[in-house]
């Protein structure tokens, strides 16, 4: 099967999922609005709009994300022993995840990750005094198979990757790919949004969105997400300087690369 025809049947699987998760917050909101309970209306109806959104939006997994901590937020304060609020929740962490968000100022981010789920276990607490022992009963079981085995993950696909420093994407050799492309490249992988890169390059940003699809294309990715998932663990060469640094290194370590 060819990449595009890979690309148009993941679009078209996405794209029923949006669908199924609107229409189930959308009627959700409908029954608390029929019993005028309006805080979680407001909230799974803002969730809906945030996801059906993700429809024109594709890349813009930050979204997702803030639909599922809200959702998550809310069923902590206010369904305590309901134990999809991790599950919401971790779905959230995994969007932020793959759109980059940790990439940069890692530990200070997870830390706040960390401290406004802890934030909300103890408002559970406070908020519902006689219910925490059943709560605790099960987020804290959830919690720790979640830590778990996103730890254990983690491990698994380092090992599954191999070390960074062992796989290399060479640009030189991509005699299609210009020097501005390869600014572009090293741009977005220093996590700059395309309207700074549009300034920088003195582009328009939707000559920047076109060009970038023809990037991501050449590498046989579909989008930005898929560009950078596939290739944030590899050493990029950007001139020939970078693969000479990058041969004596290898050299020196007695290691052939692979690529």
């Amino acid at each position: 099967m060819r990449n595009k025809d890979i690309c148009k049947g993941k679009k078209i699987f996405e794209s029923f999922i949006i669908v199924l998760s609107t229409i189930f917050l959308i009627s959700s909101s409908i029954h608390f609005l029929y019993l005028k309970d309006y805080i979680p209306f407001g909230v799974l109806l803002a969730s809906a709009l945030l996801i059906l959104s993700l429809m024109i939006f594709r890349d813009k997994l930050m979204l997702l994300s803030i639909a599922a901590f809200l959702v998550s937020t809310y069923i902590f304060l206010f369904h305590p022993t309901d134990p999809l609020a991790l599950p919401i929740f971790s779905i959230g962490t995994h969007s932020l995840s793959t759109r980059g968000f940790y990439r940069k100022h890692k530990i200070i981010k997870i830390t706040f990750t960390i401290i406004y789920y802890a934030v909300l276990l103890f408002s559970c607490i406070i908020l519902h005094p006689d219910i925490v022992p059943k709560a605790m009963m099960i987020h804290l079981p959830l919690t720790f198979i979640f830590l778990s085995s996103a730890y254990i993950t983690g491990i698994y696909i380092r090992q599954l990757m191999g070390d960074r420093k062992f796989h290399f994407l060479n640009l030189t050799e991509y005699p299609q790919i210009s020097e501005n492309d390869k600014l572009f490249i090293k741009k977005i992988f220093d996590g700059e949004k395309y309207e700074q890169i549009a300034v920088d390059l003195n582009m328009s940003l939707s000559s920047i969105k076109k060009h970038s699809r023809q990037i991501f294309e050449l590498f046989e990715c579909s989008d930005l997400i898929s560009f950078i998932t596939k290739y944030s663990r590899y050493e990029i060469l950007y001139t020939e300087d970078d693969v000479l640094k990058y041969k004596n290194r290898m050299f020196s370590m007695r290691k052939l690369p692979e690529q």
